[in-house]
């Protein structure tokens, strides 16, 4: 079985772009959610910890920095989490730092670094 990722992400499109690198390009297994309230939905029916968690900043509902911290609490600082954001850089930066985010892509992102930082975050 391989590793998977969970993707917490609002945009539908943007969901479905993630599936196509991840799973075809990388052959890693995802499970999809558009809000944290879902993520943990996911996570509670995942039989195994994700191998990394990929996390849009500007969600619906249950905000990223509330998300990441209660993922955090759940999962402690090793489970690897990135934080995609439209953000301009400053702002994510904060932002991404308050959330506890181990790796910051910003977007538009280019494919390739975007599969490199995954690479790194799943397999070191």
């Amino acid at each position: 079985m391989p590793p998977w990722v969970l993707v917490v992400e609002d945009d539908a499109p943007t969901r479905g772009l993630y599936r196509e690198i991840l799973t075809r390009e990388l052959g890693l297994s995802i499970s999809e959610a558009n809000d944290g309230e879902a993520a943990f939905d996911a996570l509670d029916r995942a039989e195994t910890r994700p191998a990394l968690v990929l996390v849009d900043l500007m969600l619906p509902g249950l905000n990223a920095e509330t998300f990441m911290r209660a993922l955090r609490a759940r999962f402690g600082p090793a489970l690897p989490v990135m934080v995609v954001s439209g953000m301009p850089a400053d702002q994510a930066e904060v932002a991404a730092a308050r959330a506890e985010a181990d790796r910051l892509i910003s977007k538009p992102f280019d494919i390739e670094i975007f599969m490199d930082e995954v690479r790194r975050a799943v397999w070191g």
